[in-house]
C-alpha cells in the first residue's frame, strides 16, 4: 500500500514537470513557427524590394530605348517633310509649300541633340548618329541648292538638279543608317523587355511562393500549438485522476492506520487487564536472553524494574545456571 502510495505520489508530482515542459515547448515552437514565417516575410519582402527596383530599370532601358526609335523616326519624318516641302516648291513656286521645310530647319538640330544624349552610352550608335548628322547636313545643304536654283533660275534649273538622284541616293543613306539604329535599339528593346518579364516572374514567384512558405509555418505552428494545448489537456485530466486517486487512497489508509491503532489499544489495554489480573509471575526477556524486565513480577525479582544484564547471577542459583543455559 505504501509503495502505491510513493508511486501515485511521484506521478503526480511529475505531471506538473511535464505539463510546465509542454508549455515550455509550445511556446518554443510558436517563437519558432513565427520566427520562420516573419523571416521568410522578411525575405519576400527584400527580395520584392530588388525585384521591384530591377523591374523599374528594366521599364526605364525599354522606355529609353522606346525613345531612341522615336527620335530616329521622328528625325526620318522631318527628311521626308522636307524633301516633300521641296518638291512642292519646285513644282509650283509657291513659298507656302515652304513652311514644312523651315520647321524641318527649326526642330532638326534639337531632335539630333536628344539622340546624342540618349545614345551616349553607345559608343557604336555614336559613330552611326555622327555619320548621319553628316548626311542630315548634307541633305539639307542640297535643299537649299535646288531651293534657290528654283528661286533664281526657275523650274528647269531645279528638275535638273533634282534628276541627278544625289537627294535621293542621301535619302537612302540616311534611311539606312536609321534603319541600323533602329535595328540595333530593336534587338535591345527585346532584351530589356525579357529581362522586364523575367524579374516580374521572380517578383511574382517570391511573392507567392514566400508567403505560401509563410502560410505553411504558421499553420504548423498552429498545429503544434493545438496539439500541445491538447496534450495539455489530457495532462490536467491525468493529474486531476492522479489527485482524486491519492486522496481516496489516502482517505482509505487513514481509515486503516485508525483501525489499527484501536486494534493496538485494545490489545495494549487487555494485555495490561491480564497482567494486572494474573497471580503469576510476569517478565520479559530480550531475544538472547541477556536482559530481563518484570512486568508483574510479585516481588519475586525485586530491584528488576529496569533491564538488567546481570538477572541470572543475581536471581538463578549456580547450581541451576547449566541446566537454564541449555534451555537458552
Amino acid at each position: 500500500m505504501q509503495s502505491k502510495e510513493r508511486l501515485a505520489a511521484g506521478h503526480s508530482e511529475d505531471i506538473p514537470s511535464r505539463d510546465r515542459n509542454s508549455l515550455s515547448g509550445t511556446q518554443r515552437k510558436v517563437n519558432v513557427g513565427f520566427a520562420v514565417a516573419m523571416a521568410c516575410l522578411g525575405l519576400v519582402g527584400l527580395t520584392s524590394y530588388f525585384s521591384v527596383e530591377g523591374l523599374r530599370d528594366s521599364l526605364r532601358s525599354v522606355a529609353h530605348t522606346h525613345e531612341v526609335l522615336d527620335s530616329l523616326e521622328n528625325l526620318l519624318s522631318i527628311v521626308t517633310d522636307a524633301e516633300t516641302a521641296e518638291r512642292g516648291y519646285v513644282i509650283s513656286g509657291d513659298v507656302g509649300y515652304l513652311e514644312p521645310y523651315r520647321h524641318s530647319l527649326q526642330t532638326i538640330d534639337g531632335v539630333e541633340r536628344r539622340l546624342t544624349a540618349l545614345t551616349v552610352d553607345d559608343a557604336t550608335q555614336q559613330q552611326r548618329l555622327r555619320s548621319l548628322r553628316a548626311l542630315v547636313g548634307e541633305r539639307l545643304e542640297q535643299f537649299n541648292l535646288v531651293l534657290e536654283l528654283r528661286r533664281t533660275q526657275g523650274f528647269e534649273a531645279a528638275q535638273r538638279e533634282i534628276l541627278k538622284g544625289l537627294g535621293r541616293r542621301m535619302h537612302e543613306q540616311i534611311r539606312g543608317v536609321i534603319d541600323a539604329m533602329t535595328a540595333t535599339e530593336q534587338h535591345l528593346l527585346e532584351g530589356r523587355q525579357q529581362q522586364a518579364r523575367r524579374s516580374t516572374v521572380i517578383n511574382q514567384s517570391v511573392t507567392w511562393g514566400g508567403g505560401l512558405l509563410a502560410l505553411v509555418f504558421l499553420i504548423l505552428a498552429a498545429f503544434a500549438i493545438q496539439r500541445d494545448l491538447i496534450g495539455r489537456e489530457r495532462a490536467e485530466r491525468a493529474l486531476r485522476q492522479a489527485r482524486d486517486e491519492l486522496e481516496l487512497r489516502i482517505r482509505e489508509r487513514t481509515v486503516e492506520l485508525a483501525d489499527a491503532n484501536n486494534a493496538l489499544t485494545e490489545s495494549e489495554r487487555r494485555y495490561r487487564a491480564f497482567v494486572d489480573a494474573t497471580s503469576d509471575t510476569v517478565y520479559r526477556v530480550s531475544g538472547d536472553w541477556s536482559q530481563m524486565r518484570h512486568l508483574q513480577g510479585r516481588d519475586f525479582t525485586p530491584g528488576a524494574v529496569e533491564p538488567g544484564s546481570n538477572w541470572i547471577e543475581k536471581h538463578i542459583h549456580p547450581d541451576d545456571r547449566q541446566r537454564f543455559g541449555t534451555c537458552q
